[in-house]
């Protein structure tokens, strides 16, 4: 059996980084990490397998290879997704 490219398994997944994906928007995929990022930053673990998620995309044809990567502030206001992941993001070459 192939091993999947993302391991988003109930065990591995469920304490540190519920990632939810909707493809019913045809431009933009979205998801999020659960947590209050405003005073502490998310588990290396939901980075990880975030960037992991972003790779799948990009491996699947889910998302073009030059992809860019926003924080739902950049959008609407709102304080989502807290100051210290928001920083985080900001430091990746994919936000634009």
């Amino acid at each position: 059996m192939q091993k999947p490219l993302l391991d988003l398994s109930v065990k591995s997944v469920r304490a540190d980084v519920y990632t939810f994906l909707w493809f019913a928007n045809t431009t933009d995929k979205s998801f999020c990490l659960i947590g209050n990022f405003m005073t502490k930053g998310p588990t290396e673990v939901q980075l990880n397998k975030t960037k992991q998620l972003l790779e799948c995309g990009v491996l699947l044809s889910k998302l073009e290879s030059e992809y860019t990567v926003r924080g739902h502030r950049d959008v609407r206001a709102t304080l989502c997704p807290g100051d210290i992941l928001y920083n985080i993001i900001r430091g990746w070459p994919e936000y634009h």
